[in-house]
């Protein structure tokens, strides 16, 4: 992982906390568990490799998609939907709308592109950890 992977990686992280992200920790084991602030210094220190359990853009559900237009959101923010833009120069246009990312984290979203850099696990029926 490159420093400007892991800094996207922790930057992200640190976003999801308060909401119950599961994280696949590496070490001896590999180990599923809830993201803690211990595994964000552990992770910057360089003593052990996670990886978030993220969704895609394209699992949002009906009535999650109805929830998410339920929001009254800038049409900016309706691109992360699309991915035709990055979160970091939509929030440069829209810095008080905080609340689309913050839902977004809360429903476990990979809005960064994690998964296709391979810094997330993407979530599928059989690997769903936030199903219990």
């Amino acid at each position: 992982m490159t420093q400007k992977e892991k800094q996207l990686l922790l930057k992200d992280l640190c976003a999801r906390l308060p909401y119950r992200v599961i994280v696949q920790v590496k070490d001896w084991t590999t180990l599923d568990t809830e993201l803690k602030t211990g595994h964000i210094r552990l992770l910057q220190d360089g003593v052990i490799e996670l990886k978030p359990y993220l969704r895609s853009m394209s699992s949002m559900t009906k009535e999650e998609d109805n929830e998410w237009n339920g929001l009254n959101i800038d049409p900016l923010l309706e691109a992360v939907k699309e991915r035709h833009t990055r979160i970091e120069d939509l929030m440069l246009r829209a810095k008080s709308q905080y609340k689309p990312i913050d839902w977004l984290n809360a429903h476990h979203f990979d809005y960064r592109g994690l998964i296709e850099k391979g810094l997330a696990i993407a979530v599928t029926e059989e690997n769903n950890p936030y199903n219990e």
